[in-house]
């Protein structure tokens, strides 16, 4: 999906991967002292074979033997879309934990996307950023 990207979104996009996998998977943790958080953007980090490929989710969880523990996918403005959602149901047949994060405005269309799909999933979470400007 990368692909499809300006560089200004693409950047948004590998920002928001790191943000989301600190905020929300920060594994290690004492609850989880043996499970990993790796992200797949800007450089891959964990991928996952599937049949004779590798495919590499935004963020991928594994416990100490590998197991995949959950995956989550972060979307952006021009990948909210039906391209994007086959993509969500293979993430989401490689493991049931699936969450998807998408811009704050686009959560309606991901929504409807994920239901007429079929796609299951653990979460569907909105990100949004603030700009301000003051007067100093």
């Amino acid at each position: 999906m990368m692909s499809s990207m300006s560089p200004e979104e693409a950047e948004v996009h590998d920002k928001t991967v790191g943000l989301v996998a600190k905020k929300r998977f920060p594994f290690p943790n004492d609850e989880h002292p043996n499970w990993r958080t790796y992200t797949n953007h800007p450089v891959p980090a964990m991928g996952i074979k599937v049949g004779t490929q590798f495919v590499h989710p935004d963020i991928v969880v594994v416990d100490a033997e590998g197991k995949i523990v959950m995956l989550a996918e972060v979307e952006t403005d021009s990948t909210v879309n039906p391209a994007s959602s086959s993509k969500w149901k293979d993430d989401s047949s490689i493991c049931s934990v699936f969450f998807l994060y998408v811009p704050e405005e686009f959560v309606d269309e991901a929504g409807k996307l994920l239901t007429e799909n079929g796609i299951p999933f653990k979460g569907l979470r909105a990100y949004s950023y603030s700009f301000s400007i003051r007067d100093v």
